[in-house]
C-alpha cells in the first residue's frame, strides 16, 4: 500500500468541490448530492460506500463527466469539467477515464479480444500508448478465452474483460460502479484482487462505488455517504494513519 505521506504530496486526480446535484421533475425537486467535497490523489484507490439511493452513482457520473452538477465544480486534474465544451468533455472521458459498470456492457457480437481492441482503436493513440490487447488479456488471466464471445464467458470473466477494456489505453482514472455487484463471492474476490494489482503494480488511480463494507475494504481509502452527503468519520483512512504517526 502506498505511504500515506506520499499520497498527500501527489497531484489531485479528481476534485469534487462544493457539489450539489438537484433533479427536477415537474415541480418536484430531489437533492441527490449536498455540498460534497472530495479530493482523490493520483495513484490512490478509493471506495465510495453507502446504501442504495445515497448518491454514490450520481457522484460517479459527475466525476466521469457524464453529468454536470447543479452547483460546484468537478475537476479532472486542473480542468473544470463544467467550464469546457461537450466535445472537450468527451475527449477527456475518452483519453483520461476508464469506466467499469456492474452489467459489463460488452458488445455481444464481438470476441473478448475484439471488445478490448475496439476500445483501443476508438481512442486512436496508436500501439505505443497503453497495453497491447493480448498483454492485457494475459494480465487478466484470460489469454485462453480471447476468441470467446461474452455469452461463452462466466460473469467473473466478463467483468475481467470489461476491466481490461477500461484500462487498455492506460487512463489516468478508473471509475468502477459496483464492479462486484453481479458476482458471487469467489468471483468478487478475483475482481477485487485484480483492482488491487492494477493499483499496486501499475499505479492506477481507482474510485470504486459499492454498498458492501467488505468490498470497500479492498481500497486504501473509504469515503462513506448517507443522504447525498459525505460522512466525516472514515473520509480518509490514509490521512488517519498519517495523523496517528505524527502523535
Amino acid at each position: 500500500m502506498s505511504n500515506p505521506v506520499d499520497i498527500r504530496k501527489r497531484d489531485s486526480a479528481i476534485t469534487v468541490d462544493g457539489v450539489y446535484m438537484v433533479y427536477r421533475v415537474g415541480h418536484m425537486e430531489t437533492q441527490a448530492l449536498r455540498d460534497v467535497n472530495i479530493c482523490l490523489r493520483e495513484g490512490e484507490f478509493g471506495a465510495v460506500m453507502g446504501p442504495s439511493g445515497c448518491g454514490k452513482s450520481t457522484l460517479l457520473h459527475l466525476m466521469g463527466g457524464l453529468q454536470s452538477p447543479t452547483r460546484g465544480r468537478v475537476m479532472i486534474g486542473s480542468t473544470n469539467l463544467a467550464g469546457i465544451s461537450d466535445a472537450k468533455r468527451t475527449e477527456i472521458r475518452r483519453d483520461k477515464i476508464g469506466f467499469v459498470f456492474q452489467r459489463y456492457n460488452l458488445l455481444s457480437t464481438l470476441t473478448a479480444y475484439d471488445n478490448i481492441a475496439l476500445a483501443k482503436e476508438i481512442c486512436g493513440k496508436g500501439d505505443e500508448h497503453g497495453f497491447d490487447p493480448k498483454e492485457i488479456l494475459s494480465v487478466m488471466g484470460l489469454e485462453h478465452k480471447s476468441h470467446h464471445k461474452p455469452s461463452e464467458l462466466s460473469g467473473g470473466e466478463q467483468q475481467r474483460i470489461a476491466i481490461a477494456r477500461a484500462i487498455v489505453n492506460r487512463p489516468k482514472i478508473l471509475l468502477a460502479d459496483e464492479p462486484t455487484g453481479s458476482l458471487d463471492s469467489e468471483n468478487s474476490k478475483v475482481i477485487l484482487e485484480l483492482l488491487q494489482e492494477l493499483h499496486q503494480h501499475y499505479g492506477q488511480t481507482i474510485l470504486m462505488i459499492t454498498h458492501d463494507p467488505e468490498v470497500a475494504g479492498a481500497a486504501g481509502r473509504i469515503i462513506e455517504m448517507r443522504d447525498g452527503r459525505v460522512l466525516d468519520k472514515v473520509e480518509n483512512l490514509f490521512y488517519a494513519v498519517e495523523q496517528k504517526h505524527q502523535h
